[in-house]
C-alpha cells in the first residue's frame, strides 16, 4: 500500500514536473526566437556598419565607387567572421550591384535582388522577405560622403542561421531540464523515503503487527520529525498507551486460558467444537485434533438432543445464562460429573456467533457432598442413622399412616444402662469400642426394615415399620435382653450393662414426631426411674406418664421464673443426735408460682433436671447463699455452722462450674470450710471420676462434701472407699421407718458403722417424730434432720 502512495507521489511530482518543463521549453523558445533575431540583427546591422565605414573610408580617400578593390574579400572575410551573415551587396543609385560577397551572391535568388531594387530608399531597418521556402533578414545602409548619398550597402542573413542556434539551445535545454528532472526525482525520492514513505511504513508496519498479534509485544514507533507525520506518531503512541493500559495481550489471554484448570470449549453456532485449551484435553483425554471440528456431543452422546436443544433455546436465543450440573464421558469411556458455565459471544465485526462453554470436574466435591450428606446422616462412630435421619424415618413412617390409617409401627426408645462406668474407669475409647460392639449385636435382634440410629452418647432408636404392638414389644424384650446379657471386657475387666426402653406405638392418634420421640422419651425415663433394664410401653392414661406431663408444663413456669426472680432460700435445720444442738443447715430452693403460692419440689426440680437446667438452678442457690452469708451470721460470730447445699450432677460435669464456685467464695468473703456441698450417690456413682476430681479441688479449699440419700442404690458400698466425702445422709426412705421396720433399723446401723469405720459421720434424713430420733440415738448416728426437728425457713425466721 505504502509502495503504491510513493509511485503516486511519484508520478504526480514527475507530472508537475514534465508540464513545468514543457511550459518552460515553449516559453523560452520562444523568447529565445526573439532575443536571438534581436541579436542576429544587431550583429547584421553591426556588420553592415563596419562595411560602409570601410567603403566610406575608401571614398574619402579619393577612390571612385566603381574602384573601389577588394570589398569582396572583405565582405567574404566579414561573412567568415560572423557565422551568421548570409550576404552582402553594394548597389549604386541606379541599383546595379557594384560589389557582392562573393560565392554567397549566387545563392540568392532574383526575388531577392528585384526587392531590393524596387525599394525607394533604404535605412537601416530590418525587413523580412520570403525566397526559396525560406526567410530572410534584410539590412541596408546608404552610403553617404560628403553629404552626398553615392550607393547602398545591403547585408542579410537567413532564419536558417539563429534556428539552428535555437534548436541547439532548446534540445541542450531539455537535456538539462531532463537531467535537472532526474536529479529532482531522485532527491525527491530520497526526501520522500526518509521523510513520508519510511515514517509511514513503520506507521503501517506497527498497525499491522497490532492486526496480527495484538497487543503483545508492541511497540512505539520513534519518528523525530515535527511535521504532520510526527503529529501522527506521537498520536500513534499516545494510543498504543492508552491501549496497553485498558487491554490485555494476546499472549496473557493465552496463557490465562491455558492455566485454566476448568476445561473450555468454544463451539460454532452448530456447536462444533473450534477452539480448547489443555485442561479440557486433560480432563477428557481427546487430543485437540480429535476435538476441534467434532459436535459438542462427542461429550454427551447419551443426551446430546436434550443439552444441545436446551443450549438452543435457553442460551442463544433466549441469552439466559445458567450453571447446571452434567455428566460427560471421557474418551474411556469414564463418566465425570461437571459444573457447566456457558455464554454466547458474538463479534461486533461479522456478527458470527461463538457458543463458550466452561466445564469445572465437580467430581471431588460431590465425594465432598456425598461425604457431608452421609455425615449429617450417620453416626461417625457406628455408621448408624442419627437423630436427623430417623425423624425423617419417623416423617415417612406418619405420612404412610396417613395415607393407611390402618397401617401401625413402633417406635423404642433405648438409654443404656452403667455406660459411663466403663467411660470414667476405662476412658472413652473403651467406651467407643462397647458401643460398636453392642451395636452389632443389637442389629442381630431387628428385621431388614427397621432403623437402628444412635441419637446420643449411650441413647439409641429403632424404628419398627409396619408391626403390631405385640411384635414390636417382642423385639424390644429380645433387645433388652441382648445387653443385658453382654459381656464388655477391656483389659482384663469385665463390665456389665443394662438398658431402659421406651416404646410407642406410631398410629393415626400419635403419628406427628416430636410428640412420637417425645413419648418414647418420657416412657424410657419411667423404665429407668423403675431400675432400668426393661421395656415401657407409652400410655397417656398411667399415672407416671401424667406425671411426665406436668413436668412438661412446669416448665415454662421455671423459665419464667429465672426472668422474674421467684426462686427463694430456705433453711432446714440440721442438730447433733447426742444433745441435739443445733451444728447447721441445709439451704433449700422454693419456686413461687405467678399467684405467689410455693411450688413442690418434687415438681419443678425432676422437670428442671429432665430438661437440664439443674446446672442454672445450683448456680442460683450458690450465688444467693454467698450474697446473703454475712446476714446468716448474725448473732452467731462465736458458731461453727455447717451450711449445706446440694449440687446435680450435670453441675459436677458443667463446664467452669467449679471456677464459678471460686469465683462467688472470693467475691462475698464466704469461708470454704463453712460450706458442706451434697451430691447424691446417683450422681457420684455416674459421674464417678468427675466427681471424684470436682471433691478433691473443693477439699483443697477447705469446702466439705456429703454423700446424698446413702442406700437407695445396691452399689453404694463398693464406691464409698473411692470417694472422699465427710459424711454421709443416709435415704429418709430406710429412716422413715426405722423405729418400726427392723431391717431398716439394721441397714441405718451398717451404714452408720461403716461410714464411721471410714472416718466419715452420718446425717439421718426424714426424722419426723422422736421415736425415730431416739433410735438414732441408739445406733450412734451423729446428726439428724426432720419436720419434727425443725421445718425449712426463710432467712428472717432464722434470724
Amino acid at each position: 500500500m505504502l509502495d503504491k502512495i510513493k509511485i503516486k507521489i511519484i508520478l504526480i511530482m514527475g507530472v508537475v514536473l514534465s508540464i513545468t518543463i514543457i511550459a518552460n521549453y515553449t516559453i523560452s523558445d520562444h523568447i529565445l526566437k526573439a532575443e536571438l533575431e534581436k541579436a542576429f540583427s544587431k550583429e547584421v546591422l553591426s556588420t553592415t556598419r563596419g562595411l560602409r565605414a570601410q567603403v566610406v573610408r575608401m571614398l574619402y580617400a579619393g577612390i571612385k565607387i566603381d574602384e573601389i578593390d577588394g570589398f569582396d574579400e572583405q565582405s567574404i572575410a566579414a561573412f567568415k567572421e560572423t557565422e551568421n551573415f548570409k550576404f552582402a551587396i553594394t548597389f549604386d543609385l541606379d541599383g546595379n550591384i557594384l560589389f557582392h560577397s562573393g560565392n554567397q551572391y549566387n545563392e540568392i535568388s532574383e526575388d531577392i535582388i528585384g526587392y531590393l531594387r524596387s525599394l525607394d530608399h533604404m535605412d537601416e531597418d530590418i525587413k523580412t522577405i520570403e525566397s526559396n521556402n525560406e526567410e530572410y533578414y534584410i539590412c541596408s545602409l546608404p552610403v553617404t560622403v560628403r553629404g552626398e548619398t553615392n550607393s547602398y550597402i545591403v547585408a542579410g542573413y537567413c532564419s536558417r542561421s539563429y534556428e539552428r542556434a535555437v534548436k541547439f539551445l532548446s534540445f541542450s535545454t531539455v537535456v538539462i531540464a531532463i537531467l535537472i528532472l532526474l536529479v529532482a526525482m531522485v532527491i525527491s525520492i530520497y526526501l520522500l523515503n526518509r521523510w513520508i514513505t519510511k515514517p509511514l511504513i513503520k506507521l503501517h508496519k506497527a498497525t499491522k503487527d497490532i492486526l496480527v498479534n495484538g497487543m503483545e509485544g508492541v511497540s512505539k514507533v520513534e519518528i523525530d520529525q515535527k511535521d504532520e507525520i510526527g503529529k501522527l506518531a506521537d498520536s500513534y503512541n499516545q494510543m498504543i498507551d492508552f491501549i496497553g493500559q485498558s487491554t490485555v495481550s494476546k499472549s496473557y489471554l493465552r496463557n490465562v486460558i491455558s492455566n485454566i484448570s476448568d476445561a473450555l470449549v468454544v463451539a460454532d453456532a452448530d456447536f462444533c467444537i473450534e477452539t480448547v485449551n489443555e485442561a479440557t484435553k486433560k480432563m477428557f483425554g481427546y487430543s485437540k485434533e480429535e476435538l476441534v471440528g467434532s459436535s459438542v456431543s462427542i461429550f454427551f452422546p447419551q443426551i446430546q438432543e436434550q443439552v444441545i436443544e436446551h443450549w438452543k433455546n435457553t442460551i442463544i436465543t433466549h441469552r439466559q445464562y445458567s450453571d447446571y450440573e452434567v455428566i460427560i464421558h471421557t474418551k474411556e469411556k469414564n463418566a465425570i460429573p461437571v459444573l457447566i458455565s456457558s455464554t454466547v459471544m458474538t463479534e461486533d465485526n461479522s456478527g458470527q456467533v461463538h457458543f463458550v462453554c466452561i466445564a469445572k470436574d465437580i467430581s471431588e466435591r460431590k465425594k465432598s457432598e456425598e461425604s457431608i450428606r452421609y455425615q449429617a446422616n450417620h453416626d461417625m462412630l457406628t455408621g448408624l442413622s442419627n437423630r436427623y435421619a430417623l425423624e425423617k424415618e419417623i416423617q415417612a413412617c406418619s405420612n404412610m399412616i396417613l395415607l393407611y390409617p390402618e397401617e401401625m409401627s413402633m417406635f423404642l426408645f433405648l438409654d443404656l444402662d452403667k455406660f459411663k462406668i466403663v467411660n470414667d474407669v476405662c476412658g472413652h475409647h473403651a467406651g467407643d469400642e462397647l458401643i460398636k460392639h453392642l451395636t452389632l449385636m443389637m442389629k442381630q435382634n431387628l428385621r431388614e426394615q427397621d432403623t437402628l440410629a444412635r441419637i446420643g452418647g449411650d441413647e439409641f432408636g429403632v424404628l419398627l415399620n409396619g408391626i403390631s404392638q405385640v411384635e414390636g414389644l417382642e423385639i424390644a424384650e429380645n433387645l433388652c435382653e441382648t445387653v443385658k446379657k453382654f459381656r464388655f471386657v477391656w483389659e482384663e475387666k469385665v463390665f456389665t450393662l443394662g438398658v431402659s426402653i421406651g416404646a410407642v406405638i406410631i398410629n393415626r392418634d400419635l403419628y406427628e414426631v416430636s410428640k412420637v420421640i417425645s413419648a418414647a422419651d418420657q416412657a424410657c425415663y419411667i423404665s429407668k426411674e423403675n431400675g432400668g433394664n426393661r421395656v415401657q410401653l407409652f400410655s397417656e392414661s398411667e399415672q407416671e406418664f401424667s406425671l411426665r406431663e406436668e413436668e412438661m408444663q412446669v416448665m415454662p413456669s421455671i423459665t419464667k421464673a429465672f426472668e422474674e426472680n421467684r426462686f427463694l432460700l430456705v433453711y432446714q435445720d440440721i442438730v447433733r443426735v447426742s444433745d441435739k444442738v443445733l451444728s447447721g443447715y441445709e439451704a433449700l430452693i422454693r419456686l413461687k408460682d405467678e399467684q405467689g403460692q410455693l411450688v413442690s419440689p418434687g415438681t419443678f426440680l425432676p422437670a428442671a433436671q429432665r430438661y437440664n437446667k439443674l446446672t442454672d438452678i445450683d448456680r442460683w442457690v450458690i450465688t444467693n447463699f454467698c450474697k446473703n452469708y454475712d446476714f446468716h451470721q448474725i448473732g452467731s460470730i462465736e458458731n461453727d455452722f455447717i451450711y449445706n447445699i446440694n449440687i446435680s450432677a450435670t453441675s459436677i460435669n458443667a463446664e467452669g462450674f467449679l471456677e464459678f464456685i471460686c469465683h462467688q467464695f472470693e467475691e462475698h468473703q464466704v469461708p470454704p470450710q463453712r460450706v458442706c456441698f451434697e451430691i447424691t450417690e446417683t450422681s457420684a456413682v455416674s459421674n464417678f471420676v468427675k466427681a471424684k476430681e470436682f471433691i478433691q479441688e473443693l477439699k483443697k479449699l477447705g469446702c466439705r462434701f456429703a454423700l446424698d440419700d446413702f442406700g437407695s442404690g445396691l452399689s453404694s458400698f463398693t464406691y464409698l472407699k473411692y470417694l472422699p466425702v465427710d459424711y454421709i445422709k443416709i435415704d429418709g426412705i430406710i429412716v422413715n421407718d426405722i423405729d418400726t421396720n427392723k431391717i431398716d433399723y439394721a441397714l441405718v446401723s451398717s451404714i452408720n458403722e461403716i461410714a464411721h469405720l471410714m472416718g466419715m459421720k452420718t446425717i439421718a434424713e426424714y426424722v419426723e417424730n422422736e421415736d425415730i430420733f431416739n433410735c438414732l440415738r441408739e445406733i450412734g448416728v451423729d446428726y439428724a434432720q426432720g419436720f419434727w426437728l425443725g421445718e425449712p425457713k426463710g432467712l428472717s425466721n432464722m434470724v
